[in-house]
C-alpha cells in the first residue's frame, strides 16, 4: 500500500511539474492527492454498481440453475465458478474502496 501511495505521489508531481508552465496566473491547476482520491473513488463506486448488479445475476443464475437440478447437473460447476468469482471480485472492489475512502 505504501508503494502505492508513493507510486501516485511521484505521479502527482510529474503532472504538477507538466502543468508548472501552463498554469495562468492567479489560477493554480495543481493536481492534488484529494482530487485524485475523490475521482478514484467515483470512478471505483461505478465499477462496484456494475460488480453489483454482475454478482446478483450470477448468484440468480446459480439459484434457477439449483432449482432445475437434475437438469443441467453439468453446469454446476462453471455457473458456481462464476458466482464465485463475481463475488469475489466484488468484495476486493469493496475493500478497495473503503481503503480509499479512510485514506
Amino acid at each position: 500500500m505504501a508503494a502505492l501511495d508513493a507510486a501516485i505521489q511521484k505521479h502527482i508531481r510529474s503532472l504538477n511539474r507538466r502543468l508548472d508552465g501552463r498554469v495562468k496566473p492567479g489560477h493554480d491547476n495543481r493536481v492534488t492527492t484529494t482530487d485524485r482520491t475523490m475521482s478514484d473513488v467515483e470512478t471505483l463506486k461505478g465499477e462496484i454498481k456494475k460488480l453489483s448488479a454482475k454478482a446478483l445475476q450470477a448468484k440468480m443464475d446459480l439459484h434457477d440453475l439449483s432449482e432445475e437440478l437434475p437438469v443441467n447437473w453439468q453446469h454446476i460447476l462453471s455457473v458456481a465458478q462464476r458466482t464465485h468469482d463475481a463475488f469475489a471480485t466484488l468484495e476486493k472492489k469493496r475493500a478497495e474502496l473503503k481503503r480509499l475512502e479512510t485514506a
